[in-house]
Order: C-alpha cells, then structure tokens, then sequence
C-alpha cells in the first residue's frame, strides 16, 4: 500500500515537471519566432536598400545577407524541434500526473 502512494505520488511529480518545463520552453520558442521575425524582416528591408545601390554592392551584401539566411532557417528548425517536444513532454505530464492521481485516490482491494 505504502509503495503504490509512493509510485503515485512520484507519477504525480514528475508529470508536474514535465508539464512546468514544457511551459517554459513554449515561452522560449514564442520568444525565439520573435526574433526570427525580426531578423526577417531586417534583411528583407537591407535587401531592397541594397538592390537600389547598384550590382557590386548588392553582390557583397547578398554574401552577407546569405549566412544571415543560412542562421535564420537553423533557428526555424529549431524552434519546430523544441515545439514538439513542448507538445509531447505536456502529453505525457498529463498522462503521468492522471495515472498518478488515479494511484494514490485507488482504494486497496482487501481479500486474496
């Protein structure tokens, strides 16, 4: 009896922690779109002043503007990584802290 309220009360713990994490990293991944946003629209408005600065310049800045490029697609994929797995540590939380519930609020069965 006193190990199933243990276990329960350990389900219970840990699907709050999970759940508690994958609220911070769904803030973290908010804050992170917002920069890509930014950083998206920064390049494009140095892309349309480059475009009206002549060839030469626009091909120097096109270097620059292409690892900018490069970096942005890196943090997108990012942040589709770390919204799944924001999703699934939420899922399970909430299985965990459901079953750990149900464990430590199950009446023993007397009798065998």
């Amino acid at each position: 009896m006193k190990q199933q309220k243990m276990f329960g009360l350990i389900l219970l713990v840990v699907g709050a922690v999970l759940i508690l994490s994958a609220l911070y990293i769904k803030g973290e991944v908010k804050k992170g779109r917002q920069q890509i946003a930014q950083t998206e629209f920064a390049t494009g408005t140095t892309r349309k002043f480059l475009s009206s600065q002549g060839s030469n310049v626009q091909r120097y800045g096109d270097k620059g503007l292409s690892y900018i490029d490069d970096k942005v697609s890196e943090g997108k994929t990012d942040v589709h990584f770390y919204e799944k797995l924001a999703y699934g540590m939420i899922i399970v939380g909430a299985i965990g802290v459901i079953v750990g519930i149900y464990v430590l609020c199950k009446k023993q069965h007397e009798g065998a």
